[in-house]
């Protein structure tokens, strides 16, 4: 019986990895968003945080640099600080 957790869990890992490099080939997102992207599409927290520190290993997710490119094009823009942190927070930056 523990064979077949582990072997379910498995392949719904495998999925949930699948879906997130799919996300990530779309556009850049924070740690927070990931996972709240993967968990919004059926799969456990357990999971999710699992895909993230492979992605984070792949360095596939970085939010230091997402943030940085963020805030450069959110400047040369022209959009004011209040702004910019404000859509930070909504990506999941602190």
């Amino acid at each position: 019986m523990d064979n077949q957790l582990d072997w379910e869990e498995e392949q719904q890992y495998r999925k949930a990895r699948l879906k997130a490099i799919r996300a990530l080939t779309y556009r850049g997102r924070s740690a927070a968003e990931l996972v709240g992207y993967l968990v919004e599409r059926g799969y456990g927290k357990g999971i999710a945080r699992r895909v993230l520190e492979e992605m984070i290993r792949l360095k596939y997710v970085d939010d230091q640099k997402l943030a940085r490119e963020l805030i450069r094009g959110r400047l040369r823009r022209g959009y004011g600080p209040h702004r910019i942190r404000r859509e930070l927070m909504s990506k999941g930056f602190e």
